[in-house]
């Protein structure tokens, strides 16, 4: 096996589920420059609480062509 170090164009990203994704394994990749995808179940009140997140990461895709990352904290 090859050690080849990480060229500045790969990307990493993480998929965790949401009830192990410690605020400290998310700082490490924010600093390590490594994504991640938070996995959340779906229900009813979860897919309720993010409709409208959903739909505004879905319109900007359509606009930008591109992934988007939308940060929002204390959704209630």
């Amino acid at each position: 096996m090859r050690n080849t170090p990480c060229l500045s164009e790969d990307l990493i990203i993480l998929r965790v589920d949401a009830g192990v994704a410690l605020p400290e394994i998310l700082q490490v990749c924010e600093h390590s420059g490594v994504g991640y995808v938070i996995d959340f179940a779906r229900n009813a009140v979860t897919e309720r609480k993010m409709s409208d997140f959903l739909e505004r990461a879905r319109l900007q895709f359509f606009k930008t062509k591109r992934m988007q990352m939308l940060l929002e904290r204390g959704m209630q």
